[in-house]
């Protein structure tokens, strides 16, 4: 059994119908390939937004932040014979160093990342700076150095501590790079995926649908066809042909309509045949009667008038017999 006929054991209804949900199910498959696509790299992108791209406003804040606290400390130090003037540079000094802290605090998720630890060592190294920076901006407020280069060696040790800063700043910086460029990779990755899976999709709904659709249309085709030759022949006046009916959809009913519609007309052609022979029988019959009839109306006539001879020839002898008889009595009254 090929597939054609495995077909046509169902409905053209229910292959319309079937058609329909294969074509919904293609659709649906290609539609949520495309979803899925688009949720995974909305997602990313959404990940992204809340994460490096966020941090990266944070390490641009915090940059400022620290370069805040480089230039009150060094104002601190340029001022140092202006205790008023150095009163304020050390509460810019501590307002910055709070603000880096809390800078560095949006780092800190709890997740125990790389970047998490990095922002936890800058931490640690900025109070390591304020306490050994703190003695020396107390004793600047209160004057206590000959000059600035004096108050610049004072805070060698915490300029060290800056420095290591500084250096796990740029460590941190270059980990949120990689992560922004491990995102983008990801979502250009996933971008490939889907357009692949939409691609394959396409092509699967291309080898279900293009098939099937053929194989449903030559299945109705085909017998359509079949059944108009037959009508044809069977209006041209052949009604030996026979059809073969498969299947058990609407075209196998119309065939087996014609085919019965086919014996009906032989069956009634048969007998009109059969009453033709019975009528021409019949008339042959009536001809031979009718042969009969006028053979023995020639006869009938024919004593007709051998009667009508034999009574002329009575009649005249009768006459002769009166004559005689009337000449016999003159002649017995003359004796």
């Amino acid at each position: 059994m090929n597939l054609l006929e495995m077909m046509r054991r169902f409905t053209i209804r229910t292959r319309m119908l079937g058609a329909i949900a294969v074509v919904m199910v293609l659709l649906g498959l290609l539609g949520g390939a495309g979803m899925l696509g688009m949720f995974r790299i909305q997602e990313m992108s959404q990940d992204f937004l809340n994460n490096a791209y966020v941090k990266s406003g944070y390490m641009a804040q915090l940059r400022m932040e620290l370069g805040g606290i480089r230039v009150s400390e060094r104002e601190m130090v340029i001022q140092y014979e202006r205790t008023e003037e150095v009163r304020k540079a050390y509460a810019q000094w501590v307002s910055f160093i709070d603000k880096s802290k809390a800078m560095l605090g949006h780092f800190v998720t709890g997740a125990e990342s790389q970047d998490e630890a990095l922002a936890k060592q800058i931490v640690v190294r900025i109070d390591n700076y304020r306490k050994a920076f703190e003695p020396v901006a107390r004793q600047l407020e209160a004057g206590g150095y000959d000059s600035a280069t004096i108050a610049n060696k004072m805070g060698a040790k915490a300029l060290a501590e800056v420095m290591e800063a500084d250096k796990l700043l740029v460590q941190l910086d270059t980990l949120l790079h990689q992560q922004s460029e491990a995102l983008a990779e990801a979502e250009r990755a996933v971008a490939a995926q889907t357009r692949w899976l939409f691609i394959a999709a396409v092509l699967l709904t291309l080898v279900v649908v293009v098939p099937l659709t053929l194989l449903n249309m030559q299945s109705i085709c085909r017998p359509l066809e079949h059944a108009r030759q037959m009508a044809l022949t069977i209006a041209g006046g052949d009604l030996s042909k026979t059809v073969k009916v498969t299947g058990h959809d609407e075209l196998s009913d119309l065939q087996r309509a014609l085919d019965q519609m086919q014996q009906a007309l032989s069956g009634m052609v048969m007998q009109v045949r059969d009453a033709s022979g019975n009528i021409a029988t019949a008339s042959q019959e009536i001809a031979t009667g009718n042969q009969d009839l006028s053979a023995r109306t020639e006869q009938t006539a024919s004593n007709l008038q051998e009667t009508v001879a034999s009574l002329a020839q009575l009649t005249a002898t009768v006459q002769q017999t009166a004559s005689s008889s009337q000449l016999a009595n003159q002649l017995a009254a003359s004796a």
